[in-house]
């Protein structure tokens, strides 16, 4: 996994002082230069795609989204903050906000906007959600650390997650091997 360097030597996209501790920054430019996704095919914060949650005084909203070559929403994609927040546990609540996981959160928001592919990334993982409405959710999570490793598991985690969200897959591959299969 070749990361891009500015000029201080810094990826603009994994931060990394140690391989364990790999992390994407930026999850864009991560999609542009290692999924092979165009810069147009993100759309930052689209209001349209917000939830509001009923007796909560709380709003759920992806970070950003990608649109399939009809206009329909193909995912959406959510960056947790901090980098690292687990997202199995429920954190700190303000006031009213909905006491959730942020995997529950995301999973509720996919439903609620009838996207049913997701991305919830928290720097060190990159986790693939399914939520289609009225069924059960499941959800795969790649490990930042282990992609950017060059050994066999390094270049398999990797591969799998080419192969489920690189550009082909995502707008090229027959329509039959798109994305939502």
């Amino acid at each position: 996994l070749a990361m891009p360097a500015d000029e201080s030597g810094q990826s603009d996209w994994v931060a990394t002082e140690q391989a364990e501790r790999a992390c994407v920054k930026h999850f864009p430019t991560f999609a542009v230069d290692v999924l092979g996704w165009r810069e147009a095919d993100l759309v930052e914060r689209p209001a349209e795609l917000s939830v509001p949650v009923l007796d909560h005084a709380d709003t759920l909203s992806p970070s950003w989204a990608v649109k399939a070559d009809d206009g329909s929403w193909l995912l959406l994609g959510r960056d947790e903050a901090p980098f690292g927040k687990n997202l199995d546990v429920v954190h700190e609540v303000h006031g009213q906000e909905w006491e959730a996981t942020p995997q529950a959160r995301f999973e509720r928001l996919l439903r609620e906007t009838k996207v049913p592919i997701g991305l919830l990334l928290n720097g060190p993982h990159l986790r693939l959600v399914f939520a289609p409405p009225g069924e059960s959710s499941g959800h795969l999570t790649f490990p930042v650390a282990a992609m950017c490793r060059s050994s066999q598991d390094g270049r398999l985690i990797l591969g799998a997650l080419l192969m489920l969200l690189g550009s082909p897959t995502l707008w090229t591959k027959p329509e039959k091997e798109r994305l939502p299969f």
